[in-house]
């Protein structure tokens, strides 16, 4: 299960999606859906001039390359590089792990919520600083 974070010009929490992966066959597989994932959410809420970070280069390359990279993940990369064409002023951006210090607590914190069936109505009002 990732926890996927969309914020502002900002930094302030506009929007989020907790999605379960099924058949995942590594690290780079899951990085590579969940950008799938937050791609779709951008596009649903017609949002533009979006950056999508990513803490995998791998993947940050990939998106930005049009590599005939043929491994099990390429298609998923194709599906996420279709998404991004959708949307005006997309770019990719690789962050270090050590980097998101505020989003692993954000998405632990949504996966768990998820999880117990809360819902995600008031989340930044009790936990602004996070997001």
């Amino acid at each position: 299960m990732v926890g996927i974070i969309a914020r502002d010009a900002l930094g302030l929490f506009v929007a989020t999606r907790v999605a379960r992966f099924k058949n995942v066959f590594s690290p780079a597989h899951v990085k590579a859906l969940a950008a799938r994932e937050g791609l779709a959410m951008i596009v649903e809420r017609g949002f533009s001039n979006s950056i999508l970070e990513c803490d995998s280069l791998q993947i940050t390359i990939a998106l930005r390359g049009s590599s005939s990279n043929t491994s099990f993940i390429r298609p998923v990369i194709e599906d996420v590089q279709a998404l991004m064409s959708r949307i005006t002023g997309v770019t990719t951006a690789h962050v270090h792990h050590q980097a998101n210090v505020l989003a692993i607590p954000a998405q632990n914190l949504l996966c768990m919520i998820r999880f117990l069936g809360l819902g995600l109505r008031n989340l930044q009002t009790f936990w602004p600083t996070i997001l």
